[in-house]
């Protein structure tokens, strides 16, 4: 069975279901999702920053994650004695068209990381607001990446210029108002006030979410995010537009979507945007086959 591999847990769950009940096996072709199996991972912590679990598996410049999802997920999920009761005749592919990286911030870098160093494992990729900005001076990948996963796009490494074409195929997004943004007049976000409640704020600074989406306790939302690593290399807008830039001039399969009005892995776009996104994904799959059976390449 071609595999969807979600970051961060059950966040996405609510989209994905929703998605893949209405367009799997859909008649409509245009419209229409092939069957796939929904895998989400958590990083086992909810904490995000300099040296977290969460930064060192997904913002780390390497193959390493995607090896361990390949081997000890896909593993841990086929010997699972619930799922072999059920689905004794379950197997997931090997080839790496049919298998789909799904994620948002550094959920995102993460399939790129993926894809990009394990091509032979893992062929598509969809990410929103991808993190693919200077973040942790604490990664495993620093000594080889000073920078990164800036260095996808842009100099020192320029890795999407500069490296052999991969046969993968990639959508990400990014928000005008994503974080490291500044913008020239203030505009309504979340915040959080003196006593931990949130509160609409006027500011020019990139956002967690909007007025409306988390308005209420601090758990419903994020707020405005103040601080940044290192400025000149944390700018998720940038970053976005200079990897669209890149993956167009080397060829790849790639689509690109620039949000306005919104905030960092705002839920409106996914609302909006997954259903589409995951069509255009997914498209090719399942490949073609010869007249022994084997897939064409």
């Amino acid at each position: 069975a071609a595999v969807l591999v979600s970051h961060d847990g059950p966040f996405y769950n609510q989209y994905l279901i929703q998605t893949m009940d209405a367009l799997i096996l859909h008649p409509d072709p245009s419209r229409s999702l092939p069957p796939f199996i929904a895998i989400s991972v958590s990083t086992g912590t909810k904490t995000d920053g300099t040296g977290s679990l969460r930064d060192i598996q997904y913002d780390t410049v390497s193959g390493k994650y995607a090896g361990f999802v390949a081997d000890e997920i896909f593993g841990a999920v086929l010997t699972n004695p619930e799922i072999r009761s059920a689905y004794p005749r379950l197997r997931f592919t090997s080839d790496p068209t049919g298998r789909l990286s799904l994620g948002c911030s550094s959920g995102a870098a993460a399939g790129f990381s993926m894809a990009w160093f394990r091509p032979d494992l893992f062929g598509r990729v969809v990410g929103y607001s991808a993190t693919l900005v200077t973040k942790d001076t604490m990664l495993p990948s620093n000594t080889s990446y000073p920078l990164a996963a800036w260095e996808f796009h842009s100099p020192p490494a320029d890795l999407i210029r500069s490296s052999p074409k991969r046969p993968i195929r990639i959508f990400h997004s990014v928000s005008n108002h994503d974080l490291g943004t500044t913008s020239d007049t203030p505009y309504p976000a979340c915040d959080f006030d003196a006593g931990g409640r949130q509160t609409v704020v006027n500011t020019t600074l990139g956002c967690y979410a909007q007025p409306g989406l988390c308005e209420g306790t601090p758990a419903a939302g994020h707020g405005v995010f103040h601080n940044m690593l290192d400025p000149l290399h944390s700018d998720w807008a940038v970053a976005n537009n200079a990897t669209a830039a890149a993956l167009q001039v080397r060829g790849y399969e790639h689509r690109f979507a620039y949000a306005l009005s919104a905030c960092h892995c705002d839920p409106r776009i996914f609302l909006q945007d997954l259903p589409s996104t995951l069509v255009w994904a997914w498209r090719g799959w399942p490949r073609p086959r010869d007249s022994s059976g084997r897939p064409h390449a």
